[in-house]
């Protein structure tokens, strides 16, 4: 329907902003109760979110699909609001002493990051699209980085399918992607996976 979404504020980049003045490592986007949790600490919130996922994994144990239901518990009402609720703490709590400039890098970051997956006509292969890792070139802290962005970038990254710098890409090291050219974000997930796969075949030789 050709629906693009505006004016957007993405909690989890403005999170990395927050992590990154703390000279924390921030390649990782964090989850929404990782985030409660860490900044917020409500225990209503926490106590309304516990009691939704109790109810879920109890429908689960008798193969109930609990959101189908009508109507809806008050529980699970509540554990459903609860999720945008606890947004609004959490961006005050974020947005302390943020700069405008920062405050700036993180909208034109949302409106880019809004637009990553609208862009694929296809998705890749679903371990380069859903992973915790913040993808290239969302947020542009510098000119530099800005001016790389702007340059024509005609080398493709085999893994999240978009494109670089030849000099921005890496061979691969899995047959999947064997001999492909990868990008700095692809080829550390591709490593993760393959660390992954190592362990569980220890574990499958203990069997």
């Amino acid at each position: 329907y050709d629906v693009k979404l505006a004016g957007v504020l993405d909690l989890q980049l403005l999170e990395i902003i927050h992590r990154r003045n703390k000279g924390q490592k921030f390649e990782f986007l964090r989850g929404l109760k990782k985030s409660l949790d860490t900044y917020v600490r409500d225990k209503k919130i926490e106590m309304i979110k516990q009691k939704g996922v109790d109810e879920i994994e109890d429908g689960k144990k008798k193969g109930v699909n609990i959101f189908a239901a009508r109507p809806l518990s008050a529980d699970l009402k509540e554990y459903c609001a609860i999720d945008t609720a606890a947004l609004f703490p959490l961006l005050k709590l974020l947005k302390k002493r943020k700069t405008d400039q920062e405050i700036t890098i993180v909208l034109e970051g949302s409106d880019r990051y809004a637009n990553y997956f609208r862009s694929y006509e296809s998705l890749p292969l679903k371990d380069f699209i859903y992973n915790p890792f913040l993808p290239l070139k969302i947020l542009l802290f510098s000119a530099a980085s800005s001016s790389s962005t702007a340059s024509v970038a005609s080398e493709q990254c085999k893994g999240c399918r978009k494109n670089f710098n030849k000099s921005e890409l890496k061979m691969s090291s899995l047959a999947r992607v064997d001999h492909a050219m990868l990008c700095r974000v692809c080829k550390k997930i591709e490593l993760r996976a393959r660390d992954t796969t190592a362990v569980i075949e220890s574990l499958n030789k203990l069997e």
